[in-house]
């Protein structure tokens, strides 16, 4: 039974995005494939917003490994959702794999630097070099 439980259930897909859900570590792991558009990065994050309060997860481990280019969600909506939205679920931890478009992800990790920057938020964000780092990290210090 414990190696079943370490096991992800799909709960979401769209198109080749998908989002799990790892009951033993309170995670929703969201993985993006390809092209990410605006419109797919808000879609799914509301997705992920959604799972989030519905299993009442803590952790959230976001896979761009995959990802050939992101857009991120108009900056308004982004600064909204990471700073008022995500507060209506209990999440403590975010994780991010990153893309290997190193330019790509130069942008992505400064506008989140932007995103945190002065906020008081009841949840961490790191950059975790594999999954086995991020829900290492999930695991220390979990409340």
């Amino acid at each position: 039974m414990y190696l079943i439980s370490c096991l992800p259930q799909l709960v979401y897909q769209k198109d080749r995005h998908e989002i799990e859900y790892y009951d033993k570590f309170s995670t929703l792991q969201l993985s993006w494939y390809g092209h990410v558009n605006s419109d797919m990065y808000m879609h799914m994050l509301d997705e992920m917003l959604k799972l989030a309060i519905e299993y009442q997860t803590k952790n959230w481990l976001i896979d761009a490994r995959d990802v050939d280019f992101m857009e991120l969600g108009e900056s308004s909506w982004t600064y909204e959702y990471f700073r008022k939205k995500v507060l209506n679920c209990p999440l403590r931890k975010v994780a991010r794999l990153a893309s290997g478009n190193f330019e790509n992800e130069t942008y992505i990790s400064s506008f989140i630097s932007s995103v945190l920057k002065g906020q008081d938020l009841p949840y961490q964000f790191s950059y975790c070099p594999d999954s086995n780092a991020a829900f290492e990290w999930f695991t220390k210090n979990n409340s």
